[in-house]
């Protein structure tokens, strides 16, 4: 056989290599098209979300991006968020709506309070995983102003959320979503 037959062998079958480590790629490029999200993530069941056109209100789950800044920063340096499409070049989060305009909110160490009541699971852990201290959200004590939002997650008493960054500003939600076809972890509920 040719060195030239053998070289076009190999093209033909290295372009089909790549096009095969490609596809995974295009699907997921598809499905986000579609307005489809995976969670990797342990702060809500791992799985597929899909985008719906429904007001934001409390009990919701959002997908928002964290604003550029210092809190962008932390969650790049730590690792606690992906790379992605948003501002600030990180993948958004998925998270409930846990209080709207209006709402009062307290930040204490033994749990987030919404308007009087102790949310499940929302305790804020002094150290990471890592051992790196968690910030905590300033003032301590609010009522959330006009399209503020606050983002918790009782799934996973580990989730970085409100209780470390405290309100975010409503334009940081990109849209509200829905599991579509979801797992719990090992350990969660």
């Amino acid at each position: 056989m040719s060195a030239r037959l053998r070289q076009a062998r190999f093209s033909r079958g290295g372009a089909w290599a790549v096009g095969l480590a490609l596809l995974p790629l295009l699907a997921l490029g598809a499905l986000w098209v579609a307005g489809f999200h995976i969670n990797m993530t342990a702060s809500l069941p791992y799985g597929l979300y899909r985008e719906v056109d429904v007001p934001v209100q409390r009990g919701v789950l959002v997908l928002a991006c964290l604003p550029q800044g210092p809190l962008s920063e932390l969650a790049r340096q730590r690792g606690y968020l992906s790379p992605g499409h948003c501002p600030a070049r990180l993948a958004p989060l998925i998270k409930p709506v846990v209080a709207v305009t209006g709402d009062q909110v307290a930040f204490a160490d033994a749990a987030v309070q919404v308007n009087g009541v102790a949310l499940a699971n929302s305790a804020a852990l002094p150290h990471d995983p890592s051992g790196h201290s968690m910030p905590r959200p300033f003032p301590r004590l609010q009522r959330l102003a006009e399209g503020q939002v606050l983002l918790v997650s009782s799934y996973n008493p580990g989730s970085f959320d409100g209780r470390y960054f405290g309100v975010l500003e409503g334009s940081t939600v990109v849209s509200v979503v829905v599991p579509v076809l979801t797992w719990h972890r090992r350990g969660m509920p």
